[in-house]
């Protein structure tokens, strides 16, 4: 996950067929739950933009719950848009 001039960049794995991936990435602002969003992994490549206008500025916390090839992931982490 890195910040880009168009919001948040999710990268996933170079090795992987990105028609596979499936999951949702939710997002949760501790300061304000009426922030809080979730939405479907759909990938065209291997990086998923979440636009910048869809973050305030502050805290996050993100999950990303994903499934490829029946192997299940999670992630989880905490950053500053």
């Amino acid at each position: 996950i890195e910040r880009s001039e168009q919001g948040m960049l999710i990268n996933f794995p170079p090795e992987l067929t990105p028609a596979t991936i499936k999951g949702r990435i939710m997002l949760y602002r501790p300061s304000n739950k009426e922030q809080d969003f979730s939405i479907p992994i759909e990938l065209n490549d291997l990086n998923l933009i979440i636009p910048s206008s869809l973050l305030e500025k502050g805290r996050w916390n993100i999950i990303i719950d994903w499934s490829y090839e029946d192997e299940k992931y999670y992630y989880k982490k905490e950053f500053t848009f």
